[in-house]
């Protein structure tokens, strides 16, 4: 088994995916890579939605939560809801990698 968390994982493959600055925390935890994001997230959402879009596509978060974030009203509610998917889709796909490589 590799020793690299789930998060750890996502939050590279997340920072390949993105061009974001990676985290390099050892101790890296979900509720921090989801506050990282949601700091990204808010950005976006203030200054350029249309690459946000185009992001949530390529990091293949479901559509649907991106319209029940925009309803929320509040970029940073907004922000921290879609972080939440974006972590829970990185971690479920790096859940899958792991599990395919551990089977080789």
């Amino acid at each position: 088994m590799h020793n690299d968390s789930l998060a750890d994982i996502a939050a590279t493959h997340l920072a390949t995916k993105t061009g974001w600055e990676p985290l390099l925390d050892k101790a890296l935890t979900r509720e921090a890579l989801e506050a990282y994001i949601a700091t990204h997230v808010a950005r976006m959402l203030r200054e350029s939605p249309e690459p946000l879009m185009q992001l949530l596509y390529r990091l293949d978060v479901a559509e649907h939560h991106l319209h029940d974030a925009l309803k929320l009203g509040n970029n940073e509610a907004a922000a921290t809801y879609l972080a939440q998917h974006i972590v829970a889709r990185e971690l479920q796909k790096a859940e899958t990698r792991r599990r395919y490589r551990d089977t080789r």
